[in-house]
């Protein structure tokens, strides 16, 4: 088609004919839009494509990629607001979305590229899909043109050719609806007294399944026939479509206005804004702190990003194409390479990357180094979609499970315990399967005297490419920090205390049987070292009774989770149980809830001295301590309750292997209820004994330490 730079070009000749009584004249008139509309994909109802992937690329589909981005989840309101409006189950085969992505790429003058949003991939095909729906009821300029061509003409004419702007239009005359965006014509007319006979070529873009990723416009043509009627003055009054075939006649054309969903749960902007930003993944300044990296290799193209690690730091990656990475939605397959070089050049590990497979590595780094994580695609045809876990972790490694993924909000507080110090801490964000899912924004160097105090950013997204699902706190740091966290909503408060850290006997503090016990204990247990552990348990009742002894097995990295009554070796039992290792790393974690309130208890170590810096009662609250004695003889302990230069004294006498758990009331010092309120707790042990205290809240809220 000839270009007219975009205005109306008439090329007007005379000839006379010879056949007839009448002169007549031919007249051809080419017009182009100033810019082409993308093509894209009509997304028929019956496949649900835009909702669940089907015939596309699977789950998640392109308006899941929205909830998800939106929400942290899917599918979400979005999705299911659509597949509400539009039932496949109802559908018959040519109903779709074409004329909804017709209004698209004519009002979206958009360069669509493949983009990273947080953790997601979005393919050009998912960023116009979700486009797509946002212009499903737009505002327009529409009129039929079924039984007059005339109208057809006249939008070709003062659209296209007068103002520059793409139309739409069915062009299918029969009862199926295929609308099309188009955007140019070349006409040969000729001209009769009476009426005009016209050949018209229009341009339009294509919308089949391969469009669906393609940058830019698939051109396609047709040629229509039609024949326009005049009045004495030589104006056109009307006209009669004069195809072979009527179904090749327009049915009706309009221009697009302004944007419309019919979606009432689409926000417009931020879907325009998907479309509009994002990139390939890659930190521009590299990667210091583990995280999990979508990363885009652009085909026939090689790309690499920095690995900064820490000495004494173990880095773990693992590498795995994208299951709607495009490179596998081709025939052949395209492979990735990809290499973990020095920063001489020197190759640590290589491999390539498959659907089939992935690549995992190990590094330890005895001294602060920056590597290479290079990708090549070189020889691809299509864009490659990486992932890419980064884990990296220090000498000392705290894990805090049960990441209240809902309406829960999470905050923790970090400081260093040697205020003299330099220090690195990385805060990561750990799936069910071990792998980093993201990181929390804090400053990776925490010295000296300098504190952190943050919230999660709750809800967190699934990872749906691996599977994981927010599970773990870690905090990984080259020097000990001291921390505290708390979670809760409206009414619930819990918070664990400080972990007890690495140590040869810890103490499980609370285990509830399967029946008939009101509280649950749920118990984690994890191996924050770099080698296999192998603890010992011994069981017992809180009377101090012996259950019996277990054996279990966690290697480096891993994160256990036992139920009430299956305990390491299926226990099931109302107690405590004393673990005993010779390797350093096991940490545990124990869970509790009861009518509703929920608490969270470290595992324990035994000391002989303790402080509890308040002890309050009143008005539905409550403190309440738990004494554990480990040892196989009695232990005297006794609690002063401390006032300034007041000091009153309470004593007890716990059996061997005894948990005993006591409500701090004022009658034990013999104080009335104003006066305790003002105290706090010192305690002493004959032997070493472990221990906790609990705040509580009229039986909904607790929080202990």
């Amino acid at each position: 088609m000839k270009k007219n730079n975009n205005f109306l070009a008439v090329i007007l000749v005379f000839c006379l004919l010879l056949a007839g009584p009448a002169t007549v004249s031919a007249l051809t008139l080419n017009g182009e839009a100033s810019y082409r509309p993308w093509s894209g994909y009509w997304w028929p109802t019956w496949e649900s494509g835009l909702t669940t992937g089907r015939y596309y690329r699977g789950h998640p589909a392109p308006l899941e990629k929205y909830d998800l981005l939106v929400s942290g989840s899917y599918p979400g309101e979005v999705t299911r607001t659509e597949l509400a409006n539009h039932d496949p189950q109802e559908a018959e085969g040519w109903e779709g979305y074409c004329h909804a992505w017709a209004n698209a790429a004519i009002l979206e003058r958009l360069n669509f590229d493949h983009a990273v949003h947080g953790k997601t991939f979005l393919s050009i095909g998912d960023q116009k899909g979700i486009l797509t729906v946002c212009h499903y009821d737009d505002y327009k300029v529409l009129e039929k043109c079924r039984s007059n061509p005339l109208v057809f003409h006249r939008y070709l004419l003062d659209y296209i050719g007068e103002q520059g702007l793409p139309v739409a239009a069915d062009l299918d005359g029969g009862r199926q609806v295929w609308s099309y965006p188009i955007y140019g014509y070349q006409m040969e007319i000729s001209q009769g007294n009476l009426s005009d006979s016209v050949s018209c070529t229009i341009y339009y873009a294509d919308d089949m399944g391969g469009a669906v990723d393609y940058r830019g416009t698939i051109e396609r043509s047709k040629t229509l026939s039609y024949r326009l009627d005049k009045d004495g003055d030589g104006s056109y009054t009307g006209g009669e479509w004069t195809n072979e075939h009527a179904s090749d006649n327009v049915d009706f054309v309009w221009e697009p206005i302004s944007q419309r969903a019919e979606n009432s749960v689409i926000d417009y902007q931020r879907a325009r804004a998907l479309a509009m930003q994002g990139g390939d993944g890659f930190p521009a300044g590299g990667i210091d702190r583990p995280d999990h990296y979508p990363l885009i290799i652009p085909a026939d193209t090689q790309k690499s990003v920095a690995l900064f690690c820490r000495a004494g730091s173990r880095l773990q990656l693992r590498l795995a194409v994208d299951a709607q990475s495009p490179t596998l939605w081709c025939y052949p397959e395209e492979p990735v390479t990809c290499q973990l070089t020095r920063k001489n050049g020197a190759i640590i590990a290589a491999g390539t990357l498959t659907g089939e497979e992935s690549l995992s590595l190990a590094h330890d780094s005895p001294v602060n180094e920056e590597l290479t994580l290079s990708f090549s695609a070189v020889g691809n045809r299509k864009d490659a979609f990486v992932r890419a876990y980064v884990d990296m972790t220090l000498a000392n490694n705290l894990y805090l499970p049960g990441i209240p993924n809902n309406f829960y909000w999470q905050g923790l507080a970090l400081a260093n315990r040697d205020g003299e110090r330099q220090n690195t801490v990385y805060l990561t964000i750990l799936g069910d399967n071990g792998w980093p899912l993201g990181k929390v924004d804090m400053p990776a160097a925490l010295n000296g005297a300098a504190n952190w105090v943050g919230l999660l950013p709750l809800p967190l997204a699934d990872d749906y490419a691996g599977g994981g699902r927010p599970d773990i706190i870690r905090i990984s740091s080259a020097e000990p920090v001291s921390l505290l966290e708390l979670k809760g909503d409206a009414l619930t408060l819990s918070g664990m205390a400080f972990p007890a850290g690495d140590s040869s006997a810890l103490i499980i503090p609370r285990l509830s049987g399967m029946f008939g016990n009101d509280e649950k204990s749920r118990l984690f247990l994890y191996n924050a070292g770099m080698e296999t552990v192998h603890p010992q348990l011994d069981y017992y009742r809180s009377d101090g009774s012996l259950v019996g002894h277990e054996a279990e097995e966690l290697v480096a990295g891993q994160v256990r989770e036992y139920s009430p009554g299956h305990y390491p070796g299926n226990v099931s039992i109302d107690g405590w149980a004393r673990v005993e290792t010779t390797a350093a790393g096991l940490q545990g974690h124990v869970l509790l809830a009861e009518n509703g309130s929920r608490d969270e208890l470290p595992l324990l170590k035994a000391g002989s001295a303790f402080y509890l810096p308040h002890v309050y009662q009143g008005g539905g609250w409550q403190t309440r301590v738990v004494f554990i004695n480990p040892g196989g003889q009695p232990a005297a302990v006794s609690l002063y309750w401390v006032n300034g230069a007041d000091r009153q004294r309470y004593d007890c006498t716990l059996a061997a292997h005894e948990r005993r758990e006591m409500v701090l009331a004022p009658a034990l010092w013999g104080l009335d209820e104003a006066v305790f309120n003002q105290g706090w707790l010192e305690i002493h042990a004959g032997q070493p004994v472990a221990g906790y205290a609990t705040y509580a809240y009229n039986e909904v809220s607790r929080a202990s330490l």
